[in-house]
């Protein structure tokens, strides 16, 4: 339900104030907007709709001489019933598939990392992404006997961690351990870790029974070996390109505090991404630090975990052009992670 009733002729003089400041980065005179082919009204005609549209707190006026900026909730408005997102042109679309298809095989931080990057550069502004908290990507798995019925466990990482844990293995042979190290290599090698226990209930069906209680000794230890464990970590690109907008001249201490902490960023991509997009527009944000941002978030899944990514920059922001383009990149990272093996 709309928070203002607009008609056309106000929601016309809306979009285009807010398209204009987005690009002046000034307060717009009624002149322009009337000026304006698209609008076709007299200046008269346009003073009476600014005032409207200011009595409904949809625009301010900052000083008595200036022209008119949007608030807030004038950019919700925008957002919500006049704003069409817009989709990455051809080139753009094929760098990211580009891009998407070499990060397939790689573990979530360096997913998160070349996706801050690659939006930053898309948008020349503050990119942040979150990884999900899993546990990255299994290179190998080796099962070292030492007798008495015991065995080491160690899967290695691609990232280069290792994880170990002990086994009883009771009543297997050295050859057993090895047969079932070469079947969990080919199984779980190159899989991310919260998808391991999955893939090896569904091969162990097929193997022998004395390779069958290797892996049983192996479930019983599972969370110490083949469940997710590091928490979620924080990536973010482009922070240079918030000092340039004119909002955040002399911001250098806000702007560092918010950078500073990846628990903050973190928390605030995970209170606006519950569907595939969201905004969140200045005052909205519950951080008091972002109270003069927006936020585009998007979100996708990943083994068994929620990536999340965003674009930040000032409320002056390019809505249809980062909306477009990170719903883009939520749908795309959604298939393709969905529906790699």
């Amino acid at each position: 339900m709309r928070t203002a009733e607009l008609s056309d002729r106000e929601e016309k003089v809306l979009r285009l104030l807010i398209e204009s400041h987005v690009r002046s980065a000034r307060p717009v005179s009624s002149s322009a907007i009337a000026a304006a082919r698209s609008v076709a009204l007299s200046s008269a005609t346009v003073r009476n709709v600014l005032r409207s549209l200011a009595e409904k707190e949809l625009i301010l006026q900052p000083h008595t001489s200036a022209g008119r900026v949007p608030t807030d909730r004038g950019y919700r408005y925008y957002v919500d019933f006049l704003m069409r997102p817009t989709k990455p042109s051809d080139r753009v679309r094929g760098l990211i598939e580009e891009r998407i298809s070499g990060l397939m095989k790689t573990d979530e931080d360096t997913i998160a990392t070349e996706l801050s990057r690659m939006v930053s550069r898309l948008t020349k502004e503050l990119a942040v992404s979150v990884t999900p908290a899993a546990g990255g990507v299994l290179k190998r798995l080796d099962l070292v006997p030492f007798g008495d019925g015991r065995a080491i466990a160690v899967v290695t990482l691609r990232s280069g961690a290792e994880r170990s844990v002990s086994l009883s293995v009771s009543d297997v042979e050295d050859a057993d351990l090895e047969e079932a190290a070469r079947l969990l290599n080919r199984w779980l090698g190159g899989a991310r870790v919260a998808e391991a226990e999955k893939l090896l209930r569904g091969g162990m069906r097929r193997a022998r029974p004395p390779v069958r209680r290797v892996m049983d000794a192996l479930l019983d230890v599972r969370s110490g070996l083949l469940s997710p464990q590091h928490a979620r970590s924080v990536h973010y690109e482009g922070a240079r390109y918030m000092f340039r907008h004119p909002e955040f001249e002399g911001e250098a201490a806000c702007l560092g505090e918010i950078l500073d902490s990846e628990e903050m960023l973190a928390d605030a991509l995970g209170a606006h991404s519950a569907g595939p997009v969201a905004v969140c527009i200045g005052e909205e944000n519950r951080l008091k630090e972002m109270r003069r941002m927006s936020l585009v978030a998007g979100s996708y899944r990943i083994g068994g975990g929620m990536g999340r990514m965003a674009v930040i920059g000032p409320t002056r922001m390019k809505y249809p052009k980062f909306v477009g383009l990170v719903r883009f990149l939520s749908d795309r990272l959604e298939n393709v992670f969905t529906a790699a093996p």
